[in-house]
């Protein structure tokens, strides 16, 4: 599991990924429509925009180098 800030594209950069059964859930922020939330497998189905930045990506993607861990709130102690 990576914690590297995927690299900016012109128009969006990708917040996280995360690796789900048969998928990788890809949450990436758009410069125009705010974030924006789909599968890798549903990459043919973005904005070209979307596309052409994420595609140069898959590798790294695949590899977990932008998968951020997420925080379970009930494992969390409470502070104030």
């Amino acid at each position: 599991m990576g914690t590297d800030l995927a690299p900016k594209g012109k128009s969006c950069r990708i917040v996280t990924t995360k690796v789900l059964e048969d998928d990788i859930a890809i949450a990436c922020l758009d410069h125009d429509k705010g974030f924006i939330y789909f599968n890798l497998s549903e990459i043919d189905n973005q904005p070209q925009n979307i596309k052409n930045y994420v595609t140069p990506l898959i590798d790294q993607i695949k590899a977990g180098d932008f998968e951020t861990p997420l925080v379970d709130m009930n494992d969390e102690e409470v502070c104030c």
